[in-house]
């Protein structure tokens, strides 16, 4: 997966200024957002398209950005503090919006904002890096799945689901060992 992985923390008056701009932006832009406001979280989600996931801005009571899948945990661990936005089947533009959004969210509202890009676009600010890494991951994608379209469609089985892993598992070690 090509994600863009993401961590900070900020102040509630801070994250009501970031929201304010970031719904601006979004009906400029066209995308749609969901504004977040209660007692235990404030923040925006904003949807580019379907086929990638949601920029998020939600932070909890002590300020800390926070994952939504961890929003009703009651003691998150601190995975709950990392977010991640697949960008892989979207498009290479939607992921350089979103990496151009975080280092602008970083310089103007949450300076403690740590940023990973398995892009390496937030880091380089290099397209064609972005776009080598990306046809790979397609490639790889394409492969994986006639690897396994070839091996499970002329089958007529029953398995468990250990037998399965197992399945898998070989299919791709030798898929693996093949390519090296």
């Amino acid at each position: 997966m090509l994600s863009i992985h993401y961590k900070g923390s900020c102040e509630p008056k801070v994250m009501q200024k970031l929201i304010s701009e970031l719904k601006a932006i979004s009906e400029e832009m066209q995308w749609k957002y969901t504004i977040i406001e209660d007692e235990k979280f404030l923040g925006i989600i904003i949807s580019f398209e379907e086929k990638c996931e949601p920029l998020y801005f939600i932070i909890n009571n002590q300020g800390r950005l926070i994952n939504l899948a961890w929003l009703n945990d009651e003691n998150p661990d601190d995975a709950a503090y990392y977010i991640a936005v697949k960008t892989n089947f979207s498009t290479i533009d939607i992921h350089i919006v979103i990496v151009k959004l975080l280092k602008y969210v970083k310089q103007k509202y949450i300076q403690n904002l740590e940023v990973t890009d398995e892009g390496d676009y937030y880091e380089t600010e290099n397209k064609e890096i972005l776009t080598q890494k990306w046809n790979l991951l397609l490639e790889k994608f394409k492969e994986v799945s006639q690897l396994l379209e070839n091996n499970f469609k002329s089958e007529n089985q029953v398995l468990t689901t250990d037998e399965l892993i197992e399945k898998i598992e070989n299919l791709l070690d030798k898929y693996l060992n093949d390519n090296e």
